[in-house]
């Protein structure tokens, strides 16, 4: 068994409930659980909770709850609490912030972390490894939707397009990498395949990621989704051929996370949509970053929505981006 660390695994607990942490076998006494706040210099301010006090913890299980009288947030106070299909629509407060701790420990397991290694990259980002020998810039696209974007990040820094530049930095040691940011909030796949040739080819990028699909699947309309899996194919080929054929250039497909089941517009279908990008990666010889298959992992290991999504719906929070950044690494560990 080998030790290893988290932090800043996001927590949300509900009534005195166990919630999974996502691992097992934490050492005992190592467990932190704090809140996280930002002064008026933008600070991080923690406050710890005190196990036996605020929480108790099954160390083997890896599994905390919130004892009686808690300092933690608890989550049946949420406006959304006990709500099927859930609706947003005319809302402007209806965040996990507030209910949000965070958690630090140390666990044991059998299987080994995932880095980035700068061999594995020039397998899989060739455009970029011919640069880095050549001790030139490389230019890194970010296309895609608000996930994209950072949205809900508590910082710019934590988003994981900007995690993923910064790991970039540290593999192409020899080159300069530039980093911009071309995604849009709201977008689906339509709406990138539309302006592709004037927000990026013009740039003349060594890397794009590619990463649509959430908004795609949303259920607007109570007979379709905003973008049928069989139009969202289409789509994604088409930006595909479109750099091939313009650029040398690398691209990564990126599967995108589960919104929140209960919400109303969720067409509960994001998996196809994932597996469709799997299927476009496996025709085109690309590599896929598969946020989906981790996220889903963080289901199955007992992980909430809640403690995935800030806004309770689509958009993570940062650890929600850490499991991105994740996808990114065991990609670059291939």
């Amino acid at each position: 068994m080998i030790m290893y660390n988290q932090t800043g695994e996001a927590v949300v607990m509900l009534k005195e409930r166990s919630q999974s942490l996502r691992y097992r076998n934490v050492q005992r006494g190592s467990l932190k659980l704090y809140s996280r706040r930002l002064d008026q210099d933008g600070i991080p301010i923690l406050s710890y909770f005190e196990e036996g006090l605020d929480y108790g913890v099954d160390w083997q299980e890896g599994t905390v709850w919130r004892t009686e009288n808690s300092r933690i947030p608890d989550w049946s106070s949420h406006i959304f609490y006990g709500k099927n299909r859930f609706d947003q629509t005319g809302m402007s407060e209806f965040s996990n912030e507030p209910y949000t701790v965070y958690a630090d420990y140390s666990y044991a397991s059998l299987t080994p972390a995932d880095n980035g290694k700068a061999g594995a990259c020039a397998a899989i980002l060739p455009a970029c490894s011919a640069r880095h020998e050549q001790r030139e810039q490389i230019s890194y696209v970010v296309y895609g939707d608000s996930i994209s974007t950072g949205a809900e990040a508590s910082e710019h820094r934590f988003a994981y397009s900007f995690r993923l530049y910064q790991h970039l930095q540290r593999l192409f040691l020899n080159s300069s990498v530039e980093y911009h940011m071309k995604a849009i909030g709201g977008e689906t796949s339509r709406d990138g395949m539309n302006r592709l040739l004037r927000d990026v080819v013009p740039m003349k990028p060594q890397l794009v990621t590619l990463a649509y699909g959430m908004n795609d699947q949303n259920r607007m309309l109570p007979d379709r989704n905003d973008v049928p899996v069989h139009e969202y194919v289409s789509n994604i080929r088409k930006m595909i051929d479109t750099l091939k054929e313009q650029l040398e250039v690398d691209i990564i497909l990126v599967t995108p996370c589960a919104p929140n089941p209960l919400w109303k517009f969720s067409s509960g279908e994001i998996g196809e949509y994932a597996e469709a990008l799997r299927n476009l990666g496996r025709e085109y010889n690309l590599p896929v970053a598969d946020v989906y298959r981790l996220w889903m992992e963080e289901i199955e290991a007992g992980k909430s929505y809640e403690s995935l999504l800030l806004n309770n719906i689509n958009h993570p929070n940062d650890y929600g981006h850490s499991v991105y950044e994740q996808a990114f690494l065991k990609l670059l560990s291939e």
